[in-house]
């Protein structure tokens, strides 16, 4: 049996690529640090053959260091792949004061 998929950390850290069709648990957690006195939205979402899955998308705020908030994005999701198809996971600052 071969593996079910291919990941590179050397070359495309990023992409994870499917080898075997079929339906794939999704789990991803992005933890960021808000060393400012301001706010911060921070977003995050999967990328499916370069094309964004909106559903997927994961939002937080942070009103700034030493406020407390939990610092992390979390995406948890079942999507259908199949074979050549791969996957990345962008996070972005949607908003900040800072």
């Amino acid at each position: 049996m071969s593996a079910t998929y291919t990941h590179s950390t050397s070359t495309n850290p990023e992409k994870i690529e499917v080898d075997l069709a079929g339906l794939y648990m999704i789990n991803v957690t992005i933890g960021y640090d808000n060393t400012g006195a301001l706010r911060i939205s921070p977003r995050a979402s999967i990328f499916k053959n370069g094309t964004e899955i909106t559903e997927t998308r994961s939002s937080n705020y942070s009103r700034g260091a030493g406020s407390g908030d939990e610092k992390a994005l979390q995406i948890n999701t079942v999507l259908q792949l199949a074979v050549n198809d791969y996957l990345e996971v962008y996070a972005w600052k949607d908003a900040a004061n800072q």
